[in-house]
């Protein structure tokens, strides 16, 4: 059930990435492509930045439990 729940709200997440410029450039928000992709950097920068913190975390889980490498996920 978790599986399923994840996979579609990644789906979610990705098409209203692939989707939310072209609304945006429309009335009546008529951001420019350089405002539309200015409002993209905080997720990007938060991204870059949480990766290292979630990869010590999977490996801190890891080795919690060696005889489960599910638990980890």
């Amino acid at each position: 059930l978790h599986v399923s729940v994840m996979v579609v709200g990644y789906s979610t997440y990705i098409c209203s990435l692939a989707v939310l410029p072209f609304y945006l450039c429309r009335p009546p928000y008529s951001m420019t492509t350089a405002s539309v992709g200015a409002a993209y950097l905080p997720g990007a920068l938060a991204a870059v930045l949480a990766s290292p913190c979630g990869g010590k975390l999977a490996d801190l889980a890891g080795r919690a439990n060696p005889q489960q490498p599910l638990r980890r996920l």
